[in-house]
């Protein structure tokens, strides 16, 4: 009777390691391949989203910091329109407001126009680029 950890043994030595080595690393390495390409596409697409990312918060603060100008020039301009309202006249509130706006854009609208243009020409470059960059992610998103 022989010994079946001798056998064992046997089967074990007489296997050529070699051959199996030689069959199994090209199986390995086409494996260690794919799994080092599907890394490189995650790493590739979280780095291009972390660009666009950078770009979009850009554009956000560029904009968000020329937006105080135009927004100030008309806060300037309803404070103006108030000033000139007839509050001596006896009336209706809409009617005097109405009044002082009319007065006002008499007497300053032109200038006031043309301050409120230059400054909303200045914001247009940044309005331009934050809806591009919205309009180039919303078809990122829907492509995954």
């Amino acid at each position: 009777m022989t010994n079946p950890l001798h056998t064992a043994f046997d089967a074990i030595i007489g296997v050529n390691w070699l051959e199996i080595i030689k069959t199994l690393a090209p199986v390995a390495t086409a494996f260690i391949a794919f799994t080092a390409l599907r890394n490189w596409q995650h790493q590739d697409k979280a780095k291009r989203e972390a660009d666009f990312l950078d770009v979009l918060i850009e554009a956000a603060h560029t904009y968000i910091v020329e937006m105080p100008k135009p927004i100030t020039i008309l806060e300037m301009a309803k404070i103006g329109m108030e000033s000139h309202a007839p509050t001596w006249e006896s009336g209706e509130q809409t009617d005097i407001a109405v009044k002082g706006a009319i007065a006002y854009i008499q007497k300053n609208g032109e200038r006031h126009a043309k301050h409120l243009l230059e400054a909303l020409e200045a914001v247009r470059p940044s309005v331009i680029s934050l809806l591009s960059r919205q309009r180039r992610g919303i078809g990122n998103i829907r492509k995954c």
